[in-house]
């Protein structure tokens, strides 16, 4: 969300963010980049807080001021659902 406000709520017992994260990964059969994972993320994030009237789009890259190098996180599913 950069340095502007974000639902807390909006996703039952999670917030619409949480609820989106959850979902994909729980849904996710195979190995999944980390940029595939925010894209479904963004995309489920933003109808969910634009259905609420409010404009929220997450964001994914490379940690500024960290030196952080880029890269990208490569998630492989379990067995435990979250």
């Amino acid at each position: 969300g950069s340095d502007l406000p974000v639902l807390d709520g909006g996703g039952g017992t999670h917030s619409v963010f949480a609820k989106s994260l959850a979902r994909v990964l729980n849904e996710n059969k195979g190995t999944l980049q980390g940029q595939d994972l925010a894209q479904a993320v963004q995309q489920t994030v933003s109808i969910a807080a634009q259905s609420m009237n409010f404009d929220q789009k997450p964001q994914y890259g490379p940690l500024q001021l960290a030196g952080h190098e880029g890269g990208d996180y490569i998630l492989q599913p379990t067995d435990k659902p979250l």
